[in-house]
């Protein structure tokens, strides 16, 4: 009974750190297409957008808070 419950705390907590990762891959992907374009997309930039994205949450779940918080340090020191 124990071990179940330590399981489902484990899932829950890989799918809120890769759902973390995701939305910061996605912010990330967000902030060149707002300054640009977006109706001239083609498919192997949404691919390499949607490969960020799932990097970023895969990342994350390894990673954790050290991922994001090296993710948003990087942020900060850019003039965006």
């Amino acid at each position: 009974m124990q071990k179940e419950k330590l399981m489902k705390k484990k899932a829950s907590s890989l799918a809120l750190r890769f759902t973390a990762g995701a939305a910061m891959g996605a912010l990330i992907v967000a902030v060149p297409l707002s300054a640009g374009d977006a109706s001239q997309l083609n498919i192997v930039q949404i691919s390499v957008a949607g490969l960020l994205v799932v990097t970023s949450g895969v990342l994350s779940c390894f990673w954790g808070d050290q991922f994001l918080d090296a993710v948003s340090k990087a942020l900060d020191s850019t003039s965006v």
